[in-house]
């Protein structure tokens, strides 16, 4: 067998040993390696984790093969490496049925719950069974704890110890990380508190670490209750916490590789697991790898989501790797084939293009040619024009395929069926004799052209499975689909780890009844297993050949999907669809209420009215005034369709309305949790911010407890706008933060667009102007996507404030103006008044005093108008702004004493430094320069305590433009150097040019 040298990777391959050395060192990093087929991707990091093993890494390996595959199969697999496939296993809610602390080998405290759960065996014997172990444990005096955990019928016991403590706790169900993690910390700070007091008292200190094991058992974290039940983003959530601590911990003792091939074949769970490992590696000692083939990455939606992600935050580093160069080319044909022509070297260089997949090829070709002809060595380039050569990579692994035994091509043919497949599956569609059936792998294998990863067969390189198959003829491919579908249906009928395949191959074959009747077991799992795009490709697929009686399933099922994936559009034709098949009235008012509630995402609000007050007719023409939750239902969606239309009492009405409802009613939690934020939401609208923030605070607390992820995330971006209002932009950006990092796990799409605004806005404030526009267009191309009409024209909004800044003010009027038509379209009376006023800003800029002051004054109108007063606010200083510039004096002291009071009412610290300097210019004017120093100094100190630097940059612009009208000349260079430097840093084009203006005309 030929082997190829590994050439030409020499600066990638230091790159990566570069992050192998930080990953021992406690700095993780993350590595994507990009490049055509056969480039020589997954060589290089294989030549890698041989660097790993010798440098004492535990390496773990996993491939993706298909996105119809199971799930996060490649995790699964590469986990198995380590023996740590069971982080990825869900299991049975752990409960704690004892703790057993031990001191120096001392038994110290034994806590029991008062009733113990007994399945299949007494607790006496599993009690029994956790002591006699205790003789395999061997205390850790070591830095790292160990840990180590038997199995008992449906208990696990886990042991725990370090420096002389120990212990035992016995759980029904699955030892979790969490778990793990939990007993770690109480044992590791006993420890701790052990070296800081010499002279402890032993009894003290033993009741203490009792008293935290009895809190951990009495918490109700480890009751056996799944309290996620049907929550799949909890679920999510959980499972891919386990599999990070799991990682991290073992990392503690070994440092890990972990490195998933192929991505671009990935489920989307895989990718969303691979993402979040990136980001929450934390110090954990791990290099994490993946590989994708740069021909196919673009067909992949959430991969490309996740990349533009993972970029945003940079949570990753790319190797691109390009064609080998002619010597390395040169360099594998002497070093494989003894061959020195220059001649035979360069053509071959021509005809592969550099490309190490058909270099081998090529070789293996020429290596036959040789091998029948004894004197081509002689003359090699002769070789090349004997048109015994195949003329592309196809080519040349067909004929290659051609020339191997009988059994290997049947084998071969199947595999490309099968994508990948386990060896009692291939042996059984095959037919051959146990004998045949090795024989044939093995010659597979030696061509390197299937390798074996665990208990699975699979192509080394997904583009021979693609040749192989395409071709097959047709009766061929049929044959073999039939007897794959008919193996799986016979051996996993019932496995829903197995309805994923068994679908793709009924659907390739028009298997109506069998799509019909896996749609959902298939869906169900990809779910499970957090891919909702491939949950939602089968469903759909289901949906198309299921009987009657299953289609309200299917429809249910898919609507939930599409949701979540952002796909309103769809969403909604769908419910049309159903909407002219209903037969009942409630079917009707539910789907127009869920109607309603995509098109509020969609930022779609008349039509959103039309159906939340059809739903509300009809649901009363049958039910009349009953309390219950579809009634609480569509009185919160009419609440929050009034709040979007900027009508702030009807909506609080409404939303009273449905809160009285759902205070009586059980299991709503997940509803009331909704109302509450919403009327935090009114209630910051009007500027009554202590009441939002009660509302927001009782919102959390039932989502904490409930452990609703999406309403948590709401509660933390709401959180996240009362605290940039108050002027602490670092607490902001900490909640809006843990907003999208939920939004981002769960695949909330509409969530991540309005948290990525607010991120923004927050960014844009402390003068990170450039990084805030990132987020911004972010924000704005999630809009254009899901088709949310409300979010483009806040998106707009924002990157028009961005341009200001920057002094583009034609992209910025323009921006503006596009938000203005949209707000004006879907009735969005606020959206209306902040696009007003924001244009009143760029045509004061413009120095276009009329045009300012018209569109000041229809934003404050509106605001009045609907109860806006944050916004008043706003409109109002614009007014007074251009008023003093006009010297207009009685009218500028009503409108400031008018702004005083509502920056008091908001208890907003930025507005109060902005009403500041208002009335220091005023002041100036007046002649008052000592009273007015004072002001611009209260304003700037206000200001610094919000840390918003770009308004302190303002405020000693105008400051120094003061001074020079009205003061002295040195405090205003002062002033306008140090605004001219801040200016300039945050790259304000046209203030810091205004600014310099000012300094020379002096």
């Amino acid at each position: 067998m030929i082997s190829i040298p590994f050439v030409d990777r020499a600066q990638e391959l230091a790159l990566l040993k570069e992050r192998l050395n930080n990953a021992k060192a406690g700095k993780p990093s993350t590595v994507l390696v990009r490049g055509a087929t056969g480039i020589g991707k997954t060589r290089l990091c294989s030549e890698l984790m041989h660097v790993a093993a010798e440098m004492g890494f535990k390496n773990l390996y996993g491939s993706c093969i298909s996105r119809s595959a199971q799930p996060l199969i490649a995790f699964e697999d590469a986990l198995k490496c380590a023996g740590l496939e069971h982080l990825i296993e869900e299991g049975k809610v752990p409960r704690i049925e004892s703790i057993r602390i031990f001191i120096d080998g001392k038994l110290v405290s034994n806590i029991e719950r008062e009733r113990l759960r007994v399945e299949e065996v007494s607790y006496t014997k599993v009690r029994e069974f956790a002591f006699t172990n205790l003789i395999d444990i061997k205390e850790s005096g070591e830095e790292h704890a160990r840990i180590a955990t038997r199995k008992y019928g449906n208990y696990e016991v886990l042991y725990a110890s370090f420096f002389g403590f120990l212990a035992c706790v016995i759980v029904y169900g699955k030892v979790k990380e969490n778990l793990i993690k939990d007993v770690l910390s109480i044992i590791q700070n006993a420890r701790e508190k052990q070296l800081s007091a010499e002279n402890a008292d032993t009894g003290s200190f033993q009741r203490e670490i009792t008293g935290a094991f009895s809190a951990l058992v009495k918490s109700g974290k480890y009751d056996g209750i799944d309290w996620a039940e049907g929550m799949v983003d909890t679920k999510k959530l959980n499972l891919f916490e386990n599999v990070m601590l799991g990682l991290s911990r073992v990392s503690r003792q070994q440092p890990i590789v972990l490195f998933i091939d192929d991505l671009h074949l990935a489920d989307s769970s895989t990718i969303e697991l691979f993402m979040y490992i990136a980001r929450n590696s934390g110090n954990a000692r791990i290099l994490i790898l993946g590989t994708i083939n740069s021909d196919m990455e673009n067909a992949h939606k959430s991969l490309n989501e996740a990349i533009d992600t993972m970029k945003l935050e940079d949570a990753v580093e790319f190797i691109a790797l390009s064609p080998l160069t002619p010597d390395a080319t040169y360099e594998i044909v002497e070093r494989t084939l003894s061959i020195n022509s220059d001649v035979f070297k360069r053509k071959i260089c021509e005809k592969t293009g550099g490309n190490p997949l058909f270099i081998s090829e090529f070789i293996f070709s020429i290596t036959d040619i040789l091998q029948t002809h004894a004197d081509a060595k002689q003359e090699p380039e002769k070789i090349l024009s004997t048109g015994k050569l195949p003329k592309n990579l196809s080519e040349f692994l067909i004929t290659r395929f051609e020339k191997m035994s009988r059994e290997a091509r049947e084998l071969g043919m199947i595999l490309s069926v099968l994508n990948a497949g386990e060896p009692d599956l291939i042996l059984n569609i095959s037919g051959l004799s146990e004998e045949a059936f090795q024989k044939g792998l093995q010659e597979l294998s030696n061509a390197e052209f299937i390798t074996n990863r665990g208990t699975t067969w699979m192509f080394t390189n997904t583009t021979i499975g693609d040749v192989i198959y395409e071709k097959m003829t047709h009766t061929r491919r049929t044959f073999l689909h039939k007897k794959a579908l008919q193996f799986l249906k016979e051996a996993y009928a019932n496995d829903a780890r197995w309805a994923g395949e068994i679908l793709r191959h009924a659907r390739i074959l028009n298997d109506k009844k069998v799509v019909g009747d896996y749609g959902i077991l298939a869906g169900d799992f990809a779910m499970a297993r957090y891919s909702t795009s491939e949950a939602l490709e089968h469903y759909l697929a289901g949906l198309e050949f299921c009987t009657q009686d299953q289609r309200a399933h299917y429809i249910e099922k898919i609507l939930g999907a599409l949701d979540l994936l952002g796909r309103y559009a769809e969403a909604v034709r769908l419910i049309d669809d159903e909407l002219a098949k209903s037969n009942t009235e409630d079917e009707r008012a539910k789907m127009l209420r869920r109607k309603a509630e995509i098109f509020v995402k969609m930022g779609e609000y008349p039509l959103g009215m039309e159906c939340a007050r059809e739903a509300l007719r009809i649901w009363q023409r049958a039910h009349g005034t009953q309390e219950n939750v579809e009634l609480a239902n569509i009185y919160s969606i009419l609440g929050v369709l009034h709040e979007k239309k900027g009508e702030y009492t009807e909506a609080m009405r409404w939303q009273g309305r449905a809160l009285k409802i759902l205070e009586h009613l059980k299991d709503a939690e997940s509803k009331r949790s909704f109302v509450y934020n919403r009327l935090g939401v009114i209630c910051w609208h009007i500027g009554d911010y202590k009441m939002s923030e009660r509302y927001y605070m009782e919102s959390l607390k039932i989502a904490e407890a409930s452990n609703d992820l999406q309403a948590l995330s709401r509660c933390y971006n709401n959180l996240g706008v009362l605290y940039r209002n108050r002027g602490e932009p670092a607490k902001a950006l900490e909640y809006y933060k843990k907003s999208l990092e939920i939004d981002e796990k769960i695949g909330d799409r509409w969530g991540i667009e309005g948290t990525s605004n607010n991120i923004g806005i927050v960014l844009h404030e402390m003068g990170r102007i450039q990084e805030s526009l990132e987020y911004y267009q972010r924000a704005l191309a999630i809009a254009s996507e899901i088709g949310d009409m409300w979010g483009l024209a806040v998106a707009q909004n924002n990157i028009g404030i961005g341009y200001y800044e920057m002094g583009e003010l034609e992209k910025a009027r323009s921006c503006y103006t596009t938000a203005l038509k949209i707000c004006e379209k879907i009735n969005d009376q606020r959206g209306v008044a902040i696009a007003y006023n924001n244009l009143g800003d760029v045509y004061s800029a413009m120095d276009d005093v009329e045009n300012a002051r018209e569109h000041y004054t229809k934003s404050a109108e509106i605001c009045r108008a609907i109860g806006s007063i944050d916004f008043l606010f706003n409109a109002t200083h614009g007014l007074v702004d251009t008023a003093l510039n006009s010297m207009r004096m009685p009218y500028c002291e009503e409108k400031i004493a008018e702004l005083e009071k509502l920056a008091d009412t908001l208890a907003d610290k930025k507005k109060i430094a902005m009403v500041k300097v208002l009335r220091a210019r005023l002041e100036a004017i007046k002649g008052n320069i000592s009273g007015a120093r004072n002001l611009f100094q209260s304003a700037e100190a206000h200001i610094q305590e919000c840390n918003e630097l770009i308004e302190l940059a303002k405020i000693k612009y105008i400051h120094g433009i003061t001074e020079l009208k009205y003061g002295d000349k040195e405090k205003a260079c002062a002033e306008l150097e140090n605004a001219h430097e801040l200016f300039t840093k945050f790259g304000m084009r046209l203030w810091a040019s205004r600014t310099l203006l000012a300094l020379k005309t002096r």
